[in-house]
């Protein structure tokens, strides 16, 4: 429908705010109104959130690998004009339409959620936002089979499995690091976040994923271990090791409007919902060291674009999701061709080191299904 209507940006708009979801809107793109948001935000941002906060902020985040922020501690940026109920009710219009959850990103309020938080987190990680996006959607509604995003972060993970040594500064902060935010409460019924604290991960500064040096093992054979609580040699006990890092797991269960920041390089994943839980929806998006020096940086250029990106690029950024994660969400017959055709349209918007990784994902995906 986008690639029809591409040529009259007008019925485009029609289309996606007054049609599709009509509490969210698409028209937010003017350079003024850039530089005016911006602006009265960040002022605005330094009154909310004083220094000592953002250290203990950024001490927790470097210290545990996670920042777990409530939603009364992000309530001031995000609760007023009810800013995180309507991006619930647009992923959820979407997923009745049959849409995608990230396909949200084409919607001002997307842009409007990462333009609030980002004075904060940006100070707290010094990284900014790369452009790097997805929403997430979970529900044990067979109904929502299609629009559920099981295949993404369910089981445990690094982001950057492969990253090393230069993907931290030298202070030891990570140059790479999601903000994930709940848009509907994320609890154990409907579906949270579990990480592996840094703290209690051996493999955090290894190289590669180093999973088995994190998660809980399925050995048989006993190690002998002495207990945390344990006053003399004679109550250590053979306890397995890897039974024993089940308590390392740990919750991070927040309201709506509450979210995590974390890096690289913790072990985290997002559980299965239960039979009856209201669907779980979660937007996430990335923010790296702008610098270049790991991974790929900028996906485009955020002085020019941001915080409100032009709907074109917003489209061409969906299209391009959709080629990097269909190992995640394959295809369906005649997908891959749209979706490449609507990113070419927009791809003049992004830096060449994403338009390399968009094109060559394409190109691979394109070989694969010719072999299958």
């Amino acid at each position: 429908v986008l690639l029809c209507l591409w040529p009259q940006p007008l019925l485009a708009v029609w289309y996606l705010s007054l049609k599709l979801c009509p509490c969210l809107s698409v028209t937010r793109d003017t350079q003024a109104e850039r530089d005016a948001s911006s602006t009265a935000h960040s002022a605005g941002a330094d009154a909310e959130m004083d220094a000592a906060v953002m250290a203990a902020m950024r001490q927790c985040l470097d210290t545990d690998g996670f920042l777990c922020l409530s939603a009364e501690v992000l309530a001031p940026l995000l609760q007023r004009d009810d800013l995180v109920a309507r991006l619930a009710v647009g992923v959820a219009r979407l997923v009745e339409l049959g849409h995608s959850p990230s396909s949200i990103c084409v919607y001002d309020e997307h842009w409007e959620l990462i333009r609030r938080l980002s004075p904060l987190l940006e100070a707290v990680t010094g990284n900014t936002a790369s452009g790097d996006i997805f929403t997430f959607h979970k529900s044990a509604d067979r109904k929502h089979t299609g629009a559920n995003t099981h295949g993404f972060g369910s089981n445990p993970h690094r982001d950057k499995p492969t990253a090393g040594p230069e993907s931290f500064r030298a202070d030891g902060a990570a140059k790479y690091c999601t903000v994930w935010i709940a848009l509907t409460d994320a609890t154990p019924a409907s579906s949270c976040l579990y990480v592996i604290p840094k703290t209690l991960d051996p493999g955090y500064y290894l190289e590669g994923d180093a999973l088995v040096a994190a998660l809980p093992g399925t050995s048989s054979t006993p190690t002998r271990v002495v207990d945390d609580a344990a006053t003399t040699p004679h109550a250590a006990a053979a306890v397995d090791l890897g039974a024993r890092r089940f308590e390392n797991i740990q919750a991070v269960p927040v309201d709506a409007g509450g979210g995590c920041v974390f890096s690289h390089r913790l072990v985290h994943w997002g559980s299965r919902p239960s039979t009856g839980a209201l669907p779980r929806v979660a937007m996430s998006y990335a923010l790296a060291d702008n610098l270049g020096e790991f991974e790929i940086g900028e996906f485009f250029s955020h002085a020019a674009y941001s915080p409100f990106p032009p709907l074109e690029l917003r489209v061409a950024l969906r299209a391009a999701q959709a080629v990097l994660y269909c190992e995640q969400k394959p295809f369906e017959k005649g997908g891959l061709g749209l979706a490449t055709r609507i990113w070419r349209r927009g791809s003049r918007f992004f830096e060449p080191r994403f338009r390399t990784k968009v094109n060559d994902a394409a190109q691979w995906e394109k070989f694969m299904q010719g072999r299958r």
